[in-house]
């Protein structure tokens, strides 16, 4: 791999390619994994379309190419096995810019199915508008609704596209051109770096089985509650973070309370805040969902999540004071964290590791980290009793390389050896080692620097294609100063 042209090589035909990464991943030679997903048809292409027939035929043989070992199987209910259940379901719209889908949010509320397959909204248009910024792109999202979508320009009473247009919740949206093989190639490749992957959204509680709890006078009188609050209300007075993401600005309010009570689920938000405190043993990370700004500070109110281990399937929570605090209403109870909460455990482990010697890139990580999550079914947060405080931002928001303060701010990107120029799902494995495989690039991160200062007082950034920067500091101030004046804040580039 170190003498291919890396582009051409993630620009290989699908099932070429992800044939070529499994074979790789067995070897151990690769991290970033592709696995075979069962997929359904929801909401069909209108047979008044002759245009979505063809995508549909289009997009099902694709997907079920042998090299990809791919299912295409019924709607799951509640008696379907779960390895037989689909784990994306392939929406159409109607046809039209802006199509509103009533009937898909009615699907998604009857699916009595846990989990809940992922929603992928597939439309066509006679012609893409022009230009297409940000919130066009969202509001199609929203409305489809999807967690990804494609919107495809041709002909409706033809069978031939001629662009395509990738939205993704991460905030990507990009124009796909070129030939028809060329649009479908890279289409169906998008699809399955966001649907055919594995999550690491799971939350766990642990209860001192490895001998020791964290105690609730450390957890409150602990000064990291104030620290991550400040840094949150810095950035929304900036306009950089927001507390909810407002979905009414993007479809009608009646739309938007109908999909909230079929996801079931609490008002949507973006960014991640959080601080490991190794006199704690615990990485504390901001709750996932909305209410990103407007919170309390106060240990009583559980608005952080203090976090013991990661998993292989997610991380496990520690209740401080083991679980005996009583609040109105009864024993205080913690939230899930944000989604980025395995792959801020996950720097935080490799950060530990390759300050004290013991790994020192990240094909080393990898294997650590491989080696020990198969031993032990969980990995500590705390890997060194050296006090290596580290604290995490995640906003959507890039730089521009021509205002951004070297001095004040380092930025580096995912390895493409390893990792592919495209947006990568929150949440997801590979997106949590792709950041991991960027900070490894920076000489600042992997290798051990004075004690008391690990990081010479710098900022690194992460920039995650189509999607956002992550920023790894010593300090809370660090990152705060770093983002409001060591850069311009401009929205990602779209890839």
């Amino acid at each position: 791999m170190a003498n291919e042209d890396v582009k051409g090589y993630w620009g290989k035909p699908v099932g070429e390619l992800v044939h070529d990464l499994r074979r790789r991943r067995e070897m151990g030679e690769q991290q970033f994994n592709l696995i075979p997903i069962n997929f359904a048809l929801g909401i069909e292409p209108s047979p008044d379309i002759p245009l979505q027939q063809a995508v549909w035929q289009n997009l099902k043989s694709r997907l079920t190419d042998s090299k990809l070992n791919n299912q295409f199987v019924d709607l799951p209910n509640n008696l379907t096995p779960q390895e037989a259940s689909a784990s994306t379901v392939i929406n159409f719209g109607n046809g039209h810019w802006d199509s509103l889908g009533i009937k898909t949010v009615s699907l998604y509320r009857s699916l009595k199915v846990k989990p809940k397959p992922l929603f992928m909204f597939v439309n066509t248009v006679p012609e893409l508008p022009e230009p297409i910024d940000f919130h066009k792109a969202r509001r199609q999202l929203v409305r489809g609704p999807g967690n990804n979508a494609v919107i495809f320009e041709g002909d409706p009473d033809s069978s031939t596209i001629r662009r395509a247009l990738w939205i993704s919740m991460q905030r990507n949206h990009v124009i796909i051109d070129g030939t028809e093989e060329d649009i479908y190639n890279d289409v169906i490749f998008r699809l399955l770096t966001h649907n055919a992957i594995k999550f690491v959204t799971n939350k766990g509680d642990y209860l001192g089985e490895e001998g020791s709890i964290l105690s609730w006078s450390d957890w409150v009188s602990s000064p990291v509650h104030q620290e991550i609050w400040e840094r949150a209300q810095a950035l929304a007075s900036a306009k950089l973070i927001e507390n909810q993401v407002e979905l009414e600005d993007y479809a009608p309010w009646t739309f938007v309370k109908f999909l909230q009570f079929a996801m079931d689920r609490s008002p949507y938000g973006e960014s991640m805040r959080g601080a490991y405190r190794p006199e704690l043993g615990v990485f504390v990370v901001t709750r996932s969902g909305g209410g990103k700004v407007d919170w309390e500070p106060d240990p009583y109110t559980a608005s952080l999540v203090p976090v013991s281990h990661i998993t292989e399937d997610g991380y496990k929570v520690v209740i401080p004071g083991g679980g005996n605090v009583r609040v109105r209403g009864g024993i205080l109870k913690y939230p899930s964290g944000s989604v980025e909460t395995f792959e801020s455990g996950l720097i935080t482990i490799a950060y530990q590791l390759a300050q004290e010697g013991i790994v020192h890139n990240f094909p080393e990580f990898v294997n650590w980290f491989n080696e020990n999550m198969k031993r032990r079914g969980q990995i500590p947060i705390k890997q060194s009793k050296r006090q290596f405080q580290l604290n995490l931002d995640h906003i959507h928001w890039s730089d521009d390389p021509a205002l951004t303060d070297p001095t004040i701010l380092e930025t580096n990107h995912p390895d493409w050896k390893y990792f592919p120029n495209i947006d990568l799902s929150c949440g997801s494995e590979n997106a949590a080692f792709a950041t991991v495989s960027a900070l490894f690039q920076s000489s600042t991160f992997n290798s051990p620097g004075p004690e008391g200062a690990p990081l010479r007082e710098k900022v690194i950034g992460v920039k995650l294609p189509g999607h956002g920067m992550v920023f790894v500091a010593e300090t809370s101030d660090q990152i705060t100063n770093a983002i409001l004046k060591g850069m311009k804040p401009i929205e990602p580039p779209s890839v």
